[in-house]
């Protein structure tokens, strides 16, 4: 082996993560998301988008966010990771209220 074990054994640095949910009525999660597939692209228009599994954000600096109903509960999940997580999560936060309260 090239490398040292001791180097492949390093920590990888892990940045902020965060989960927040959404209250949602059930009813409410299917025009809610397909709201969120129009607004969360227009808040972050430089983030790539993607959809296969809620609607998934990849920002430039390789932060991202996702949101997604949940499957079990009354809720939008909203996960992010950022060096800035807090104003990530915020952000989206805001835009996923703002169709929730669009859809019910």
């Amino acid at each position: 082996a090239e490398i040292p074990l001791a180097e492949r054994r390093e920590p990888i640095p892990e940045r902020p993560y965060r989960k927040v949910s959404v209250p949602c009525a059930d009813d409410a999660k299917v025009d809610a998301m397909a709201r969120l597939a129009e607004t969360l692209p227009e808040r972050f228009p430089e983030a790539t988008v993607d959809d296969e599994y809620g609607v998934r954000l990849e920002l430039p600096d390789a932060s991202w966010v996702l949101v997604r109903p949940s499957g079990t509960e009354p809720y939008l999940r909203i996960y992010a990771e950022s060096e800035d997580v807090e104003t990530l999560s915020e952000a989206a936060r805001t835009v996923v209220e703002d169709a929730i309260a669009e859809a019910e």
